[in-house]
């Protein structure tokens, strides 16, 4: 894809508002026009870094990510 994505916890520390979404692609990854619709629906592509994970593994670390970011484990 043509931009570099952002990395999660950045794009995350800059939300304002209180719901997050996440899409979660397969390990080929998601096709132009798959990407292109997530982000006509508001969609941002993020990145969790270097390593290449399992899609069972990545969305167990971006709900990590996610909770850490919004103090679901401050409570």
């Amino acid at each position: 894809h043509p931009e570099s994505p952002t990395a999660l916890a950045a794009a995350i520390a800059s939300l304002s508002g209180p719901r997050i979404a996440a899409l979660i692609g397969p390990e080929g990854g998601l096709s132009d026009a798959e990407v292109e619709i997530a982000r006509e629906q508001g969609f941002v592509p993020v990145s969790l870094g270097l390593r290449l994970l399992r899609v069972e593994t990545v969305v167990t670390a971006a709900l990590g990510v996610m909770q850490a970011f919004v103090g679901d484990f401050a409570e």
